[in-house]
């Protein structure tokens, strides 16, 4: 393979990251309206447990089927590969169906005793048996992870969340006049419909390269590893991962115990305690939204190192290290200074709540760091150091804690606080994987082609977009105002901060292909126009190999 085919699949997946993002988006718009507040309180209620009985199924699984798959896949072992596809089949289908059996048998106590609300009964019954399709889903998310075929994961991802809008919608529509436990019952179900589809395009897939694999010929006879051997390897590379799963929203319900009360401590209000809180939530969904590339990274990284490693070919491993971090900072940088620089102006313009930019502006430096630790965590997984991203995530999580407490309560800090813990949580286990990195693979990034370009033209692009909103805002506002009359102040903030995100991108291209910060490598991933990018781009003399 060639070495930047990992590279290519983690465009795939971010591209497919970024369609069910925005579908993502579009169904929380019309949904509130069809089941009201309360329905989507009841969704909300729901939403924790069913996401503790999918990480205890799914969770990890996929990551150990990627690595083992992909180490049998480099070696040639056909039957190795099927093996182990077919063990981890069973194994997940198991739990998935003692999960779901699991959610029908509790769903009443957990409704009484646990949410404390009878009508979310029917809720976590609608929703159990996706539980079931997405064990399905993850083997095979694995199975062609490890083979490095990205393409598979990426239509079924699509398919699935395309579906589940849509059986969202019409299930919540039809069952809402039966009453608003029935309708958010209703919205549970597309869940299912939507993971019934995205394992039903895994399957198509799956037959298809089946036929493929089986008519290719084994390179040489391989020892047949034991279903019980297979077992121990799956569970012990996907424990660590779990944990990592659990840890996440545990660091979220951090907040959630903490930031209330040292606000209240701070001085505020019970209202200005849930405004500011809100404000926080918002911020910390934006803050999400460029990691899109890098957890697309982090899954197609575990079987490209996996593979470098059983092939013992170090400079493969360091070559996909050095890229991924690369590519990490390439993106992550940019995003950071544009959300940092623009923190107010988006906030306003998306929730119409400029007090979001707040905290916002602190956690710009989240995102990079959250960026970093996702693709360090991918690279150490795939050296089979599934236990270190955990260990390190978990030395963030409690420096999230303490610098949350301190900084909170504090009344220059208020929820600035709660944001500076969030960010600092994310850089210590980021900086840690590095360390750890550079210990076991004695590898050095490549300050200035990783780091040093990138952000030359990240602080250029943050001059160009502070000069663009200055200079059309203004413009803006009277034109609206001539126009609309009310509201102008929101239209004209709109159209300055669109116009300086569409400079923002052009100027950081452009800086970068002159200081060579895009290489030939890079452009030659974009499916077929980029051979006629680089064309152009070598004519006018402004691409570097």
């Amino acid at each position: 393979m060639r070495e930047n085919t990992f590279l290519r699949g983690a465009f795939i997946l971010a591209g497919a990251g970024a369609i069910t993002r925005v579908l993502g988006i579009f169904y929380l718009i019309p949904l509130p309206r069809i089941i009201h507040d309360e329905g989507m309180g009841l969704l909300q209620m729901v939403r924790p447990i069913y996401y503790f009985a999918f990480v205890i199924s799914v969770a990890g699984l996929p990551v150990a089927v990627s690595k083992l798959v992909a180490e049998r896949a480099a070696l040639g072992d056909v039957r190795g590969i099927y093996r182990i596809f077919r063990t981890a089949v069973g194994t997940m289908l198991c739990l998935g169906i003692g999960s779901t059996l699991a959610l029908f048998a509790g769903a009443g106590w957990l409704a009484n005793n646990v949410l404390k609300d009878p009508g979310a009964y029917y809720a976590l019954v609608a929703i159990a048996p996706s539980v079931i399709f997405l064990t399905l889903i993850a083997a095979f998310r694995g199975f062609f992870h490890g083979l490095q075929y990205m393409t598979p994961s990426a239509v079924s991802q699509v398919g699935e969340q395309l579906v589940r809008v849509i059986a969202t919608l019409v299930f919540a529509y039809l069952l809402m006049p039966q009453g608003v436990e029935l309708g958010a019952a209703g919205a549970s179900f597309g869940s299912v419909i939507g993971a019934l589809v995205g394992a039903a395009v895994f399957i198509g897939y799956y037959l298809v390269v089946r036929r493929r694999l089986l008519s290719a010929p084994q390179r040489k006879t391989y020892p047949v590893d034991s279903i019980g051997s297979i077992l121990r390897q799956l569970f012990a590379l996907a424990w660590p991962v779990i944990l990592g799963a659990v840890l996440l929203p545990i660091m979220q319900i951090i907040d959630t115990a903490i930031v209330p009360a040292r606000l209240r401590s701070a001085g505020l209000t019970l209202e200005e305690v849930r405004e500011w809180y809100g404000y926080l939530g918002m911020a910390l969904n934006m803050m999400g939204i460029p990691t899109v590339i890098t957890v697309a990274l982090s899954a197609s990284l575990v079987p490209a190192i996996a593979e470098g490693v059983i092939l013992g070919s170090k400079r493969t491993v360091n070559y996909r290290t050095q890229e991924a971090i690369r590519i990490s900072l390439l993106t992550g940088l940019p995003a950071a200074a544009g959300m940092f620089i623009l923190a107010t102006e988006i906030s306003y313009m998306l929730f119409g709540y400029p007090q979001v930019g707040i905290p916002l502006a602190i956690l710009a430096g989240g995102s990079l760091a959250l960026g970093l630790h996702q693709t360090t965590a991918g690279i150490l997984q795939g050296l089979g150091q599934v236990a270190l991203p955990v260990r390190n995530l978990l030395a963030g999580a409690c420096l999230k804690l303490a610098v949350s407490y301190l900084l909170t309560a504090i009344p220059g800090f208020g929820i600035r606080g709660a944001a500076w813990g969030t960010t600092l949580g994310f850089a210590l286990p980021a900086i840690l994987n590095l360390a750890a990195l550079r210990s076991l693979l004695k590898v050095e990034l490549k300050v200035v082609e990783s780091f040093l370009k990138p952000a030359i033209a990240a602080g250029v692009m943050a001059l160009a977009v502070e000069g663009t909103y200055s200079l059309v805002y203004p413009w803006a506002y009277p034109l609206v105002l001539s126009l609309k009359g009310g509201g102008a102040d929101v239209w004209a903030n709109a159209a300055a901060t669109l116009a300086a995100i569409g400079v923002g991108v052009i100027t950081y291209l452009l800086v970068l292909l002159l200081n060579g910060g895009i290489k030939r490598r890079d452009l030659e991933l974009m499916p077929r126009y980029g051979p006629v990018v680089i064309r152009h781009l070598e004519r006018t003399g402004f691409l570097h190999r």
